[in-house]
């Protein structure tokens, strides 16, 4: 028999021949190519991340980090600390939690974790984060994500779209200026979405939608409604602060308490009227929850009486207006000819 190679491996019903007549089974094979790859060492290229998984693992310092022994790791938290990569994780694919809180020097690649289907939680805030491509896979469990304090984060590809059972998500202080991933969302519970390059106003019915919504913070986005909040009735916490609104009638219809400092904000308001006429009349629909009296400071000599502004000077007037207790606070502007 002409051999091309320097062994020949003939199947046989369930016995293997080696070319020395050797007798292997495809089982003890197999047991034996599995027992080789888990105990092949992972290379954990990075110092603070290998410590971390060393840790969370029970490992020695003279242990190594194998396929075997990181099957068991379910939960890292690298939060704060001094790490550059993931490179390595990709072999945890057990992983269902990882924080990655506030790393400065972290390169921002998430491509090692973009086969790790098992996470669940995902918290890459503050970490140099600009592309959420590597992601687009992990949609099946995920059910809590946060990218804030991320500037340069984009997401034109809408990679968030396919995170339909998110119940948490937090995207303050990023580049992300569309919110259309929200349309197939409807089991959110806490939504972050603090100063944003956006106008929301056009896409407010997806956050209504999310009728199982606890907490919600929408800080500096350009807000001139709080209409929307109206089918929020399990709603108890909200943040709506350096936006255009006057109108707070709709907190009424959730369980908002609008005098707890620690569960509502809405401070910082600005409103910009129309250019309007001296002693002549403009409407602005200015309310507080259950119709509270609001306080009001005059810089000009005028009137708000039945929500009719009237200013007897001209000029650029402002009146700046608040609750009793400064949780709504805001400036309406009007220059009078």
């Amino acid at each position: 028999m002409n051999l091309k190679r320097n062994a020949i491996l003939l199947t046989c019903g369930a016995i293997l021949f080696t070319t020395s007549g050797t007798l292997l089974s495809p089982m003890s094979t197999q047991a034996s190519t599995m027992k080789i790859n888990q105990n092949k060492i992972v290379e954990i290229k990075d110092p603070v991340l290998k410590e971390a998984i060393k840790k969370q693992l029970n490992l020695t310092p003279d242990e190594e980090i194998t396929y075997d022994n990181i099957q068991k790791l379910t939960d890292l938290n690298v939060s704060e600390s001094a790490i550059k990569t993931l490179e390595g994780l990709e072999n945890a694919h057990s992983l269902k939690t990882l924080y990655l809180y506030h790393v400065q020097q972290f390169d921002g690649n998430l491509a090692p974790i973009a086969g790790l289907t098992e996470l669940t939680e995902l918290n890459v805030g503050k970490a140099n984060i600009t592309d959420l491509s590597p992601l687009k896979n992990l949609s099946k469990n995920m059910v809590g994500m946060s990218f804030e304090d991320n500037p340069h984060l984009t997401d034109n590809n809408n990679i968030l779209g396919a995170f339909t059972h998110l119940k948490t998500l937090s995207i303050n202080n990023t580049a992300i200026s569309n919110l259309d991933f929200l349309k197939n969302m409807y089991d959110l519970d806490i939504l972050f979405l603090n100063n944003l390059p956006l106008d929301a106003t056009s896409q407010l019915t997806y956050i209504s939608q999310n009728k199982a919504l606890t907490k919600l913070s929408m800080n500096n986005l350009a807000l001139s409604s709080l209409e929307f909040i109206r089918p929020l009735q399990d709603l108890q916490e909200l943040s709506v602060k350096d936006n255009h609104i006057v109108d707070f009638r709709p907190l009424t219809a959730t369980k908002v308490d609008s005098h707890n400092d620690d569960l509502f904000s809405a401070e910082n308001q600005s409103i910009s009227l129309p250019e309007g006429t001296v002693e002549l009349g403009t409407h602005v629909s200015l309310y507080l929850p259950k119709n509270d009296a609001p306080v009001l400071k005059w810089n000009a000599l005028g009137d708000f009486v039945n929500n009719q502004l009237t200013w007897h000077e001209t000029g650029v007037n402002t009146l700046d207006f608040s609750s009793n207790d400064n949780l709504i606070s805001g400036t309406i502007q009007q220059v009078i000819k």
